[in-house]
């Protein structure tokens, strides 16, 4: 037996022929192992004759550990062929590659690039070079290629430029190549949580990249989510928003907001102000595609303002509006539009200067469970061809004879509007019905308030009592009111 101790790529050894005996010999040789390479495979023995052998650790037939070869010697004397001869051969096999430290690396939650080192090991004899990549490409290496004689160390990093913000994983792959071959690679996952939620002050801008907001909020100017980005405001939010006189602050959504809270994490928008007036900001232009759910909006000249959104941008979606509080606007949803068939439900609104809910550009509209709790104008519809369903919604008594719970707009391009409330309490005057093809039909009244209806949360925002209706100085006037009727046609009709 040939005992070749540990194979690497200068393993070598010789197996010598010896004529004993007169007569011509010649003979064959083979392995039965592809990695067993020999250094002739027939000759003619004149005395002796050295076979030199060698191995090829690529071969697929060497494995791991323990590897047995057999030498098949076929001779031939005097041209009459003889019985063979076999010799075994055996080696250990001990891969060349990569030793990783760790399978496995967190990150943890990073608000910004973070970096950490991997140190990797050479195993085995050969020469090995190694190629490094990554599949995700938020995830860097400071290197992507090197030669391993020892030790190495890789420096990782976490790119928040391009790292999508909560939890994600990439893996690392580490691939040897001994002698210039390829060998087995070696895997790393990696995962990461980033918090990119943007908090304290923010100043006017126009957004280059989705963002997230969170925590408390001051905004100190107006922001614009251009088509293709996302806004996502997390529950719980505050944002507290700065009085500008003659430049109020808006939101313009001409991409999407994500503004949903939950039922213990309320999200705020509302004047910075001590002592806010109901325009003490534009509000939320909503020209895109809206989410907005568990929110307390205030003091904004127009809470939600649709008139745009068929202009500046195309929603591609159904907006989503429930569970809202808005308290202390002048308007609270102002002309309210979508391409598709829209509900919104569980609303409250209160304290309001004109209007709760304004219409344009909708063809079928549903409001369920909603409080209109404001003693001024509740329901303004400049639509035309608007089925309009109202259902479960409490109204309260009108602070003023001019002061309607619902009305169409006398204007002839406002026409051929179908509303109809059903089981709704306190409801007492509709405005504008009767021509121009308007119907309004009320259905089932209720005879009691409606329980379990509205926002869900106006006890944790009280107002000088649940059904405080309107801050001192902020009622209008019949011919206010009638002027401003007036001017909201004008808008409409301009833009």
């Amino acid at each position: 037996m040939i005992d070749l101790g540990a194979i690497t790529m200068a393993s070598t050894s010789s197996l010598t022929l010896t004529q004993n005996g007169e007569g011509t010999i010649a003979y064959t040789i083979n392995s039965n192992k592809s990695w067993l390479k020999l250094s002739k495979s027939s000759a003619t023995i004149m005395a002796s004759d050295v076979v030199n052998l060698s191995t090829v650790i690529t071969a697929t037939d060497l494995t791991e550990g323990d590897n047995t070869a057999t030498l098949t010697v076929t001779p031939t004397i005097n041209g009459v062929l003889s019985p063979a001869v076999t010799v075994a051969v055996k080696g250990i096999f001990k891969t060349t590659t990569v030793a990783v430290a760790t399978a496995t690396v967190d990150f943890g939650t990073i608000t910004a690039n973070k970096s950490v080192f991997i140190k990797i090991a050479k195993v085995g004899t050969e020469n090995l070079t190694y190629d490094v990549t990554s599949d995700k490409t938020w995830l860097t290496i400071d290197k992507t290629t090197g030669t391993l004689t020892a030790t190495d160390s890789l420096r990782l990093t976490a790119n928040t430029q391009t790292l999508p913000s909560g939890n994600q994983t990439a893996t690392l792959t580490i691939t040897p190549k001994v002698n210039g071959v390829v060998g087995k690679p070696s895997t790393i996952a990696v995962k990461v949580n980033y918090d990119d939620a943007i908090t304290g002050n923010i100043e006017k801008r126009t957004l280059t990249k989705n963002e997230t907001w969170g925590g408390a909020i001051n905004l100190n100017g107006s922001v614009v989510v251009p088509r293709g980005l996302t806004l996502t405001i997390r529950p719980g939010t505050k944002i507290r928003v700065r009085a500008v006189p003659n430049d109020r602050i808006l939101l313009e959504i001409n991409g999407k907001l994500l503004m949903n809270g939950d039922a213990s994490n309320i999200i705020e928008l509302r004047s910075a102000n001590a002592t806010p007036s109901n325009r003490d900001w534009q509000g939320i232009e909503a020209n895109g595609d809206i989410e907005v759910s568990y929110c307390f909006i205030k003091d904004a000249n127009a809470g939600l303002d649709f008139l745009f959104s068929n202009l500046k941008a195309t929603p591609t979606k159904t907006p989503v509006i429930h569970h809202c509080l808005f308290d202390n606007c002048f308007n609270a949803i102002q002309f309210f539009s979508s391409n598709f068939e829209s509900t919104l439900y569980n609303l409250t609104f209160r304290r309001l200067g004109f209007s709760s809910l304004t219409t344009n550009d909708v063809k079928k509209l549903t409001l369920n469970d909603t409080e209109l709790l404001s003693t001024s104008t509740d329901i303004g519809v400049y639509s035309t061809g608007l089925d309009f369903k109202i259902n479960n919604a409490n109204f309260i008594a009108k602070q003023y004879v001019f002061y309607e719970n619902i009305f169409v707009s006398d204007a002839t391009r406002h026409s051929n509007n179908n509303v109809t409330i059903t089981n709704c309490f306190g409801f007492s005057t509709a405005g504008g019905f009767g021509k121009n093809g308007n119907v309004f039909t009320n259905t089932t009244p209720a005879t009691t308030a409606n329980s379990k209806i509205g926002c869900g949360f106006i006890d944790k925002y009280p107002a000088s009592g649940r059904m405080a209706a309107v801050v001192e100085g902020n009622e209008m006037s019949a011919e206010e009111i009638l002027a401003y009727k007036k001017k909201l046609y004008l808008r409409l009709t301009q833009k």
